[in-house]
């Protein structure tokens, strides 16, 4: 495969509108193209429209009928597959890039999300999983999902657990990995804590957009947001906010308000600390992920396990609830495997108990990438982005570049 150059940005512009349901394939291994071909025959909403045997292949039918989709194996040389394929992903922004590999870890993940590639899939993982990968990304019909960000949502599982703490420095890891800016709400309603954490003032917030009768966008939230950091904007709590706002906060307006986040944030992490459960659910089922924080006592994973069977029950997918076990400590009475058999045995992210350091930054008013970029607690909850990449859509996130940049 030979470097690919980029085209003139007329003729981007000149390109015909591509096919919601046309996917290509870039793969030399004919078990791998078969699995592909049985995996979109069985749902049926998608087309392998071509088999492309290398990437000059793909760039000329792109140029001449764009896909929704493509899908690009990257065995056996996956760092230089990946360097090949950058100036295609830039080139062709309408198209969805999705990259096929025999297996893969951290570090590939973030490459293939500096290329700018929407997702990396284990080819095992084709027939269960491709299928719903694209339906992610594409909207069969042509509208596509361009522009459209991912919500994080972050549920505690009791007060004092450390979710704002957690929210905070995870929107501000995708903030310095991605583009495009991400957006930080406060949905706390008792405390507000994020605007003296932060040293924040505005006149308005989320209740003001919730309590909307007329229409939201995404101007509308970027002009309600503060800003934090260049690329990082807070939507205040109800309580932190300076305008009166006597309004009732009408949570079915939560669906639209997510939307118009998604249009304007490439991420959306939403602190919903003692939420209630139509609440909850309701922003669970607008999210790309869920992430159900809480301490390593009895009580916090009782909750935490009435939480999670909540959100089951309301049809939130299983792979969408992430499981994070706040403020770990190797003497806790209750160890990992003893919660994870409490909670179904789905995986556990640790987060280690680095206390003083998440103080002096609640103190301070800073993140981690600046008061403690070295420390196990900000490690912790970098390692948490590997665990979302396998559910939130990569777009074009620079994450090892953010990381050189820290």
């Amino acid at each position: 495969m030979t470097l690919i150059a980029q085209s003139p940005e007329s003729e981007v512009r000149s390109r015909p509108p591509p096919r919601a349901a046309d996917v290509l394939l870039v793969t030399r291994q004919e078990e791998t193209a078969k699995a592909v071909d049985e995996a979109l025959r069985d749902h049926g909403g998608f087309t392998l429209a071509s088999l492309c045997a290398d990437l000059d292949d793909l760039r000329d039918r792109l140029t001449q009928i764009p896909a929704a989709a493509v899908l690009v194996d990257i065995d056996p040389e996956p760092g230089l597959v990946m360097r090949q394929i950058a100036p295609l992903v830039a080139r062709f922004t309408e198209t969805r890039f999705v990259l096929l590999a025999g297996a893969f870890g951290p570090e590939l993940m973030f490459e293939a999300m500096e290329v700018g590639a929407r997702q990396l899939l284990m080819k095992s993982a084709i027939k269960t999983d491709l299928a719903a990968v694209l339906g992610r990304l594409v909207s069969v019909g042509g509208n596509g999902s361009s522009g459209n960000g991912s919500i994080i949502t972050v549920l505690s599982g009791s007060g004092g657990c450390g979710a704002t703490t957690l929210a905070f420095n995870l929107a501000n890891e995708l903030a310095l990995a991605s583009a495009r800016q991400a957006l930080l709400v406060d949905l706390d309603r008792f405390y507000g804590a994020l605007a003296p954490y932060l040293g924040l003032k505005g006149r308005y917030g989320i209740g003001d957009l919730l309590a909307r009768d007329g229409p939201v966008d995404g101007n509308l939230v970027q002009s309600t947001a503060v800003p934090f950091a260049n690329n990082l904007h807070v939507l205040l709590s109800p309580t932190s906010t300076e305008a009166p706002n006597n309004k009732p906060v009408h949570h079915r307006n939560m669906g639209k308000v997510l939307s118009a986040c998604k249009q304007a944030y490439a991420y959306t992490v939403i602190d919903a600390p003692r939420a209630l459960r139509e609440m909850a659910a309701t922003m669970a089922n607008t999210s790309t992920a869920v992430l159900l924080v809480f301490q390593m006592t009895v009580k916090d994973i009782h909750v935490v396990r009435a939480e999670r069977a909540m959100l089951l029950e309301r049809g939130i997918p299983e792979s969408r609830i992430i499981l994070v076990a706040n403020r770990y400590d190797k003497r806790s009475s209750v160890t990992p495997e003893e919660a994870r058999s409490a909670l179904g045995n789905q995986p556990l992210h640790l987060i280690a108990n680095d206390y003083r350091t998440a103080v002096d930054c609640v103190n301070f008013g800073r993140p981690l990438s600046k008061a403690a970029p070295s420390s196990p607690l900000r490690r912790d909850i970098k390692q948490l982005i590997y665990t979302l990449a396998t559910v939130v859509p990569p777009r074009a996130a620079i994450l090892a570049g953010a990381a050189n940049r820290d």
